[in-house]
């Protein structure tokens, strides 16, 4: 599995591309896993700076990682690509970012013992 965002995945379209932001641009057309998406009230309280990265982080981990199976997810995600494609999970925010796919990028490599890089 791989991050990245929506404009890397415009000029370099891999085949396993997967949204996991809330909206998506009008031209993406790709699967979407809900299941990743930051609550809506998480994501206006974050736009409108009334929380800081690391509540942020922590309520992510608590609302959303906290529960589901990683394993499930990790399969679901495979599930969704092309036989000989990787995931790459994309959402909004600039390449290196504080932002919801690298909270889901740490979950996933610390559990699976490797690092879940940025394309």
């Amino acid at each position: 599995m791989k991050t990245s965002n929506f404009s890397r995945w415009a000029r370099a379209k891999w085949p396993g591309a997967i949204a996991i932001s809330r909206t998506v641009p009008s031209w993406y057309d790709g699967p979407r896993y809900p299941a990743l998406y930051p609550p809506a009230d998480l994501l206006r309280a974050a736009k409108a700076g009334e929380v800081t990265w690391e509540e942020y982080a922590s309520r992510y981990r608590a609302e959303v990682l906290d529960k589901l199976d990683l394993l499930d997810v990790v399969a679901d995600l495979h599930r969704m690509v092309p036989n000989d494609a990787e995931p790459v999970v994309l959402c909004h925010c600039p390449r290196w970012a504080p932002c919801h796919r690298r909270i889901v990028a740490e979950w996933v490599g610390a559990a699976l013992g490797g690092e879940v890089q940025e394309a």
